[in-house]
């Protein structure tokens, strides 16, 4: 009896050490070097005045933040020159119906847009459509702040970059409805810690 539970134990710590192996290295997907260079897509609801949010702070054109570089790593997250420590990187999956149906973008709605620009998706290894996506929202352990020197204004948030949708290894979308962003990977960072890690036994 003591054997069984004992076996138990150990096959459940294991499970969960892969488990969390695995999380990690999804995680690492979205790790590396991004350009921001356009947008994309625009909900209906997307006005761009004080009917878009709850707080002014949710008030800004995603747009000013186009050919700006953002960078995601395991201990730090950077947009610009911004840099904010300690993001918590919390990873679901959407499907493109859903995201459409939630998000009700128009013409050319995310159809559309992943068509005509030839979009392939990339989706987990045990998916069972291609229409499953890697979403990552960034939460982070310390006060947020940003400088928004277009309006000479300090907000309690990042505002670009926090909330994004992975196509594939090197296309993303920022944004989860109002208007849209698209980002291209311009470095690849994933699996470097992990390497050192093997190195280094």
């Amino acid at each position: 009896m003591k054997k069984y539970i004992l076996y138990n134990m150990i096959t459940l710590a294991v499970l969960y050490i892969v488990g969390s192996m695995n999380m990690e290295g999804r995680q690492a997907d979205i790790y590396g070097k991004w350009h921001i260079d356009r947008a994309v897509l625009k909900s209906e609801m997307y006005t761009g005045t004080v009917l878009d949010g709850d707080y002014e702070e949710n008030l800004y054109n995603p747009e000013d933040y186009i050919g700006l570089e953002l960078e995601y790593a395991s201990d730090f997250f950077r947009i610009g020159d911004q840099v904010y420590k300690n993001p918590r990187y919390i990873l679901s999956r959407i499907t493109v119906y859903d995201w459409q149906r939630g998000s009700k973008f128009c013409l050319p709605d995310l159809y559309r847009y992943i068509e005509e620009n030839g979009i392939e998706i990339k989706g987990y290894e045990d998916s069972e459509t291609w229409e499953e996506l890697r979403r990552f929202d960034i939460d982070f352990g310390e006060d947020v702040r940003y400088w928004d020197e277009k309006n000479n204004k300090e907000y309690k948030f990042v505002p670009v970059g926090t909330h994004c949708v992975l196509l594939n290894d090197d296309t993303m979308l920022l944004g989860i409805w109002g208007k849209i962003l698209e980002a291209t990977r311009v470095e690849d960072d994933r699996g470097k810690e992990y390497a050192v890690e093997t190195e280094n036994p």
